[in-house]
């Protein structure tokens, strides 16, 4: 994401916002696997003490590791979000602009057969739905929500990204809510569809990478504007 914000070369600035690849690449790949629902859930379960590979820790240590979790996270994010745009200066003088004919023509057909592959794949290989497929199937329309929640919701407040700022909560809230249907229902199909939801839906909906980006463009002092 560092490096799509500041290349110049690849997408030019003048048309980034416009350019179906770097929307792409930067909403819909960069956002996808950068899940903030699932950020937020690893919080809970460091706090809760349910983390598989810490079970067992004392609970005076719990909210320590909530702590180093959320701050350890944050940190990463920001930091890899300043590598990125430094590769990107770095590169300016080897990078030529991509033809972008062939690539935007090529997306919509190419993007809704995969699509399309991965739901019959669902139907007809069983094995793979719980742990792949149904998650690809609903990653989709997270991403497409999310995107036009920010582009709508985030002019609305010029100082606070509000449309990222509410799929991040509703992402979340979602999530909390597939996980207590799956503890409550038993079904191998029914739990292998609300896990697809909460991997795919909420996982696509939300976004640590887009939200790192804007915490770093919040103004200082913009409470007292809203």
């Amino acid at each position: 994401m560092g490096f799509l914000l500041e290349d110049d070369t690849l997408f030019p600035t003048s048309t980034k916002t416009t350019t179906p690849l770097y929307i792409g690449l930067a909403t819909g790949y960069c956002g996808s696997v950068t899940t903030f629902s699932a950020f937020i859930l690893g919080a809970f379960e460091q706090l809760s003490n349910t983390a598989p590979v810490h079970h067992g820790r004392k609970i005076r240590d719990d909210v320590a590791a909530m702590l180093a979790y959320v701050i350890g996270t944050l940190a990463i994010s920001l930091g890899g979000l300043q590598v990125g745009a430094h590769l990107a200066v770095f590169s300016k003088g080897f990078l030529r602009k991509l033809p972008f004919r062939w690539t935007d023509a090529l997306a919509m057909p190419v993007g809704l057969g995969m699509w399309v592959a991965v739901v019959i794949m669902a139907v007809l290989i069983k094995k793979w739905r719980g742990d792949v497929l149904f998650a690809c199937v609903f990653s989709p329309p997270g991403a497409i929500v999310r995107f036009w929640a920010s582009r709508l919701g985030n002019p609305m407040c010029r100082v606070f990204p509000l449309g990222t700022f509410m799929v991040n909560i509703l992402g979340t809230a979602v999530l909390a809510g597939l996980l207590a249907g799956r503890y409550a229902h038993s079904g191998v199909n029914t739990c292998d569809v609300l896990k697809g939801l909460g991997d795919g839906f909420c996982g696509c909906l939300t976004t640590v990478s887009t939200f790192v980006v804007e915490v770093r463009g919040l103004r200082s002092g913009f409470l007292g504007t809203l």
